[in-house]
């Protein structure tokens, strides 16, 4: 048995509570919710999908966006 990270996910249909679990990342046996799951764990968030409710038996899966945006760190003097 291998270690891995749990991701706290809720049924589209009836929000229920699902557990996932991923091998992305360190797998220190961390549990994250999606907010605040580092990218490499989300990146291996459906290794078991697609997930069924226990509740309403729905099947799902979750869907991954990243945003990448800029950030200006340090201003030149010369550029202000």
């Amino acid at each position: 048995m291998g270690c891995y990270d749990e991701i706290i996910l809720y049924c589209p249909k009836c929000d229920e509570m699902y557990i996932a679990q991923s091998k992305g990342g360190e797998c220190l046996l961390n549990r994250y919710t999606t907010s605040d799951a580092p990218i490499e764990v989300l990146g291996d968030i459906n290794r078991h999908a697609p997930f069924t409710c226990i509740k309403c038996k729905t099947k799902f899966k979750a869907v991954v966006q990243a945003h990448v945006f800029m950030e200006i760190v340090e201003q030149d003097e010369d550029n202000s």
